[in-house]
């Protein structure tokens, strides 16, 4: 295993409990749900990335870290299967702060989970 390919492990886990820990951020704190949502939403189309985000975050990307640490050979398709998660959401929250001019906090967070996971894809490749 490649240098880069030993850290994809690392990445994922972290990756997940990062979400796990914006996720307490959000409930705690609701005057910064603003910083996620574009300009006068309400906080339904927030909590509606909560399913979402546990499938593919708070679950998977720990998931394939074990795959990877233990080099189960359905590690590498639950990464990718990560990915298409990450890939979705992050391209969702840069085009949203497009079009609205707000929720820059989403795309300041998923750009670089978009670009770490897709790392971890070119480096277990």
């Amino acid at each position: 295993m490649g240098r880069l390919a030993a850290l994809a492990p690392w990445y994922m886990l972290i990756q997940g409990l990062a979400c796990v820990a914006w996720w307490a951020i959000v409930l705690v704190a609701p005057a910064r749900r603003d910083w996620f949502t574009a300009p006068g939403a309400p906080d339904t189309t927030l909590f509606a990335f909560w399913f979402p985000d546990l499938v593919f975050l708070v679950v998977g990307s720990p998931l394939v870290a074990f795959g990877l640490w233990r080099a189960r050979p359905w590690a590498r398709k639950a990464l990718l299967f990560v990915a298409g998660g990450v890939t979705y959401a992050s391209l969702y929250c840069i085009f949203l702060t497009i079009h609205t001019g707000g929720a820059w906090g989403a795309s300041v967070a998923m750009v670089p989970a978009l670009f770490g996971t897709l790392a971890c894809v070119a480096a277990t490749r």
